[in-house]
């Protein structure tokens, strides 16, 4: 999976991963009303996830039917890292996996999609360039 910004999704969609995922698609999140709002404006409430697969993914696989559309507020305590996402919403993505599946992340900040793995019995490998963020997923994964 990769999240863009809405400009990248829209205007060329597969660009962010197709160089190395077979192209899925894209489900939306939508971050509810509680985002900040602006005067005169569209509220800039939904963020898209790019998503596919390495590889083929059998119709008989062991994975439940997913939402099309995950709507999932940002919770202040739940937010580890500047461009942190909630973990219940990383929770619903890595369940696309197959049960027994690995998550592999590159870019584990705070390690968000690491505990979503963790809580949903995935194996998982995160890897995070800033020791800081290095340390708070640490911390987060052994609690």
């Amino acid at each position: 999976m990769v999240q863009c910004p809405a400009a990248a999704a829209v205007a060329n969609p597969r660009c962010a991963a197709e160089r190395w995922l077979h192209w899925r698609g894209i489900t939306d999140w939508d971050k509810t009303e509680g985002v900040r709002p602006q005067l005169g404006r569209f509220r800039k409430q939904a963020e898209y996830i790019v998503w596919g697969s390495k590889g083929n993914m059998p119709l008989d696989r062991r994975t439940p039917v997913l939402p099309g559309v995950i709507r999932e507020p940002v919770r202040k305590a739940d937010k580890h890292h500047l461009t942190g996402k909630p973990t219940e919403l990383m929770r619903q993505l890595v369940r696309i996996c197959e049960s027994g599946g690995r998550v592999l992340y590159p870019f584990a900040g705070s390690g968000t999609t690491l505990v979503a793995a963790q809580v949903e019995g995935y194996s998982f490998t995160g890897v995070e360039v800033t020791s800081h963020y290095s340390d708070v997923a640490r911390v987060r994964l052994d609690n």
